[in-house]
């Protein structure tokens, strides 16, 4: 008798696994008009918008890859009636973990095909966010995240001079309240997936980190660090009076990418409360994930097929960030403001972007500094 298998996407409220989209769905997301009409609220969310232009995203879960099939596999997977419960947390739109679910599914010897032909596996969404318990206590064999755990569940304060904590011109105190609610999230979100883990298993994730002053679209390796590039293109539209300074600092990203220091601090005080519940951290390793999507373009006239190419390039470089930092934008504008006026403000940001990326394409990118964490659930 097979076990079940219940893939879920807890604290997101996205679909997990879902069919794949077929490639000429996909093609007709990159082939969008620039400014597409969103009447739909989470136009840069569903519709495998995300995954389909995030594609590092599914890269950094394949990593992840072999450790979590090492772990699934050294016993702790038995044919039993009981359901081997997988949950991916922060999934988006649970395209980019597609090639996960798949192979832990693979090691089940009776199921040979995907959904929906499986009929043992039981695809589940949650709506409640990971900062919070999504699941009963002691019912989870596998958790996994990609680059989510670097979300904070508030902003702690406005950043005058920036969008992004950690940028060049935070000053102390901001630094300090951003670095405390990080803390703090962190430690909250470890004590509810522990609680939800059953003895013996694993807690796999990567996470967006700092290293050497570096951290997720700040490296050294483009021209453009794509954070500064964008909080430099919105305070001109503040200085041009396309929106108020007001706006401008009311405009930031609720995440902050923790160091290596700050991600072990909460299994390493003496009155750790994370390893009194269990949590032991077996391994963490920050990294620098480099992702090769330059151009490579000569000094030469471009042909017709070659600005093609260079402007669907670009075309999908915007759309992986408008993936996750549009809303930031619309909810730093003035309630005031209409839908559509903010949506004409925010598409014209990102169409200067565009134009820059297709001009330039060399000089953009998005390399990522990343913490692989394993976590075991101690029997």
């Amino acid at each position: 008798m097979s076990k079940n298998l219940v893939p879920g996407t807890p604290g997101t409220g996205s679909p997990g696994l879902t069919d794949a989209a077929s490639a000429s769905d996909l093609n007709d997301q990159l082939c969008q008009p620039r400014n597409p009409i969103y009447k739909l609220p989470d136009k840069y969310t569903g519709t495998h918008f995300w995954s389909a232009n995030a594609s590092n995203h599914e890269v950094l879960y394949n990593f992840l890859l072999p450790s979590i099939l090492e772990a699934i596999g050294d016993g702790s997977v038995e044919n039993t009636e009981d359901p081997f419960v997988v949950c991916d947390y922060g999934a988006g739109d649970g395209g980019t973990s597609m090639k996960l679910m798949a192979e832990i599914i693979s090691l089940f010897g009776d199921q040979t095909s995907f959904l929906p032909e499986d009929e043992n596996v039981f695809v589940l969404a949650s709506g409640t966010n990971f900062f919070t318990r999504c699941l009963p206590r002691n019912y989870v064999d596998l958790a996994v995240s990609c680059c989510a755990m670097h979300w904070l569940s508030k902003r702690p304060c406005s950043l005058a001079q920036d969008i992004f904590c950690r940028g060049d011109l935070n000053s102390e105190e901001e630094l300090e309240a951003y670095k405390k609610q990080a803390a703090q999230d962190w430690e909250t979100i470890l004590l509810n997936r522990t609680a939800e883990l059953k003895p013996g298993a694993h807690f796999f994730l990567v996470t967006s980190a700092s290293k050497d002053g570096m951290h997720s679209g700040a490296t050294r390796h483009y021209t453009f660090r794509i954070t500064t590039y964008l909080k430099d293109l919105w305070l001109t539209f503040a200085k041009t009076g396309r929106i108020t300074m007001e706006e401008f600092v009311n405009t930031n990203v609720a995440y902050f990418q923790r160091t290596e220091d700050e991600l072990k601090a909460p299994f390493l005080s003496a009155d750790s409360k994370v390893s009194a519940s269990g949590f032991k951290l077996m391994s963490l390793e920050i990294n620098e994930t480099i992702f090769d999507i330059s151009m490579q373009l000569k000094n030469k006239k471009l042909l017709d097929e070659e600005q093609r190419v260079i402007a669907h390039y670009a075309r999908k470089y915007v759309n992986a960030l408008r993936g996750w930092i549009n809303a930031v934008f619309m909810s730093g504008l003035d309630g005031r403001r209409s839908k559509e006026e903010k949506m004409a403000i925010v598409d014209n940001l990102f169409s200067q972007l565009e134009d820059d990326v297709a001009c330039r394409p060399n000089d953009f990118g998005y390399d990522m500094i990343v913490a692989y964490i394993d976590i075991l659930k101690e029997k």
